[in-house]
């Protein structure tokens, strides 16, 4: 992406920041009210999180875990902002996830894509789409759930440049779009695990030994990864309802830097060892990767129950 392109969409959404607030239904809220993107070039995918950096947000301030689902919809002809026209197809928008999974207090951040096809009767145009953020009532666990579903609208506003892209510009799109696809996955996001019994009155227990901490590098690049187990609130993580932040020291990990080659793999391990809980705990990983093309900071929330 140009810088210049880079500067409009950045400038567009931090001068939304100061009037559009977050919408709340209830317990349930998102950052995401209103959006506006402007002069966007037709064949660019764009990441909201890397080229404007604004990722979505979705809170839950209510009883009981909740499931979410985020999905793109087009408004309907008498919801439409003066001068746009509904999104042609919802399909150009995405998300890094669609379902989410949340306690009480707790927020989790995703990215929202949009991708323009490259096609000229796209140039010159102002969209308006929905981004709907509901809930599903989980009633399975401790606590309970909703006993009904609760709804936001976030809208996204874009509009075209009236140019094609140049040459030098469409390159700088096609890098783009390949960085977007091609970056580090981190799988999963969050451990529950729980401390079954003691011998002595402490115990270590793998957190993992079911299911690894497994980072993915699909970029074409070497990637560094850095992993620090960190105090959340340092971060802007709440720290759920019903839990007690554990102590930084009560976590570890077999490996905490190294270098992912391209298409590499690492199954990561992480114990816990202290003393029998008296409550709930929560923790925190903070996993940073770079590369040549790349900064991202990923987190890992971890559940003790």
């Amino acid at each position: 992406m140009s810088k210049l392109i880079s500067r409009k969409l950045f400038l567009s959404v931090l001068g939304l920041l100061g009037t559009a607030g977050i919408l709340s239904a209830a317990a349930l809220s998102t950052n995401y009210a209103s959006v506006f993107l402007e002069n966007l070039k037709i064949g660019g995918s764009y990441n909201l999180t890397q080229s404007a950096n604004y990722p979505m947000w979705v809170s839950w301030k209510g009883e009981g875990r909740v499931k979410v689902r985020i999905v793109p919809t087009a408004p309907r002809s008498d919801e439409l902002r003066e001068g746009y026209e509904p999104i042609p197809d919802v399909s150009w928008v995405t998300f890094s996830k669609n379902d989410l999974e949340l306690l009480p207090d707790e927020t989790e951040y995703l990215d929202v894509i949009l991708n323009i096809p490259a096609d000229q009767k796209y140039l010159g145009k102002k969209y308006q789409c929905y981004l709907f953020v509901s809930s599903i009532p989980d009633t399975t666990g401790p606590g309970g759930g909703l006993a009904i579903s609760l709804g936001l609208k976030g809208k996204l506003y874009f509009s075209t440049d009236r140019k094609p892209p140049t040459l030098q510009e469409l390159r700088q799109l096609k890098q783009q779009e390949a960085r977007i696809r091609q970056g580090v996955i981190v799988q999963p996001e969050k451990f529950m695990f729980e401390v079954l019994e003691f011998s002595t009155g402490s115990a270590q227990i793998e957190i993992t030994e079911f299911e690894p901490l497994k980072i993915i590098n699909s970029s074409p690049q070497k990637v560094q990864v850095s992993i620090e187990i960190i105090n959340p609130e340092d971060f802007g993580i709440n720290v759920p309802r019903d839990y007690q932040k554990g102590l930084l020291g009560e976590l570890k990990l077999n490996k905490q830097r190294f270098s992912l080659k391209p298409d590499g793999v690492e199954n990561l391990k992480i114990f816990w060892s202290g003393h029998e809980p008296k409550a709930r705990k929560f923790y925190a990983l903070r996993i940073y990767l770079k590369s040549p093309t790349l900064e991202i900071v990923k987190f890992v929330r971890i559940y003790l129950n």
